[in-house]
């Protein structure tokens, strides 16, 4: 039998049941069974333009099936339910967070795997404020309380119990004055940002560290991507703290943030090369994000009718 819930003590004050029993007793609220991602979908010029979606989605789909979840529809139609639903927003560029997540009760220890919904949220908000906001440096902090060491069956997935640790690092980083917290692996090198992959200019060469455990930005390849296509080399390998502290550049890339340069670590104040390798990639992003860049390859863009 299904159990209803009556009345949910919402503070301050009581709630009838409209669907929040469900949500309330569910894994993906309870144990954090859920996968989610971060879309962007940039107005410009009179058009409507969603990056890299197919991506985004595909990921998503791959950090469902790792938490073991069976996906409720193709990643076709995911795709084409977040382009019906950006057509019936109001105008204005959008950030879109797809999820799967489990319908299974907190009384189940255990993923039922046809258990699983899929959702979609977004926000209305302001592009242009976004691009300018990336000119602002960031002070990070090296976190002292939290490391990034999921457990194997999670490496990569974008899941939401994982969040947990990068919440808490952040909101550290935010009590301590600075903007971002950096974790370290179990080997005590660099893996990514609470909510950041982490990139450094080092020797002209470009790194970003190969943590398994870090989260495959999509940002991150976007800037990999532009880095070759302007004869910018770039590589992936072990980063250590020395490394961050010594590099001419450090820079962070997300969905959300984009592309910020780092201004401090700790109480130490980095370089700032006079190459400013930061700021021709986070242009080149811009212009990408804006449908206007250089070498986008085919499929990056998904223009709104």
């Amino acid at each position: 039998m299904k159990k209803t819930y009556k009345q949910i003590y919402l503070t301050p004050e009581f709630s009838d049941n409209t669907g929040a029993g469900e949500i309330l007793s569910g894994q993906a609220f309870q144990y954090g069974l859920c996968a989610f991602e971060g879309i962007l979908c940039i107005r410009s010029g009179g058009a409507l333009r969603i990056f890299r979606l197919n991506d985004h989605i595909h990921r998503l789909f791959i950090s469902a099936e790792k938490l073991g979840l069976k996906v409720p529809l193709t990643e076709e139609k995911a795709c084409s339910d977040v382009k019906d639903f950006i057509r019936n927003q109001k105008k204005g560029s959008y950030y879109i967070r797809p999820l799967i997540f489990s319908r299974g009760s907190y009384r189940e220890l255990k993923v039922r795997s046809k258990k699983a919904g899929f959702a979609l949220m977004g926000r209305r908000f302001n592009s242009r404020a976004y691009f300018i906001s990336m000119k602002a440096p960031k002070k990070l902090i090296l976190s002292t309380n939290y490391a990034n060491t999921p457990p194997r069956a999670l490496l990569g997935a974008k899941v939401s119990g994982k969040y947990l640790i990068n919440l808490l690092a952040r909101t550290e980083a935010l009590n301590l004055g600075a903007g971002e917290a950096v974790l370290l692996n179990d080997n005590g090198n660099i893996s990514e940002a609470s909510a950041a992959n982490v990139f450094i200019l080092k020797n002209n060469c470009l790194i970003t560290p190969d943590c398994p455990g870090a989260i495959d930005g999509i940002t991150k390849r976007t800037v990999i991507h532009i880095a070759e296509s302007c004869g910018i080399d770039c590589k992936t390998g072990v980063m250590t703290k020395e490394d961050l502290y010594t590099a001419d550049e450090v820079f962070l890339t997300s969905t959300a943030g984009g592309i910020r340069s780092a201004a401090s670590i700790d109480t130490t104040r980095l370089k700032r090369s006079r190459k400013n390798i930061t700021k021709k990639i986070r242009t080149a992003y811009i212009s990408h994000l804006n449908g206007s860049g250089a070498n986008i390859p085919e499929g990056w863009i998904t223009e709104i009718d």
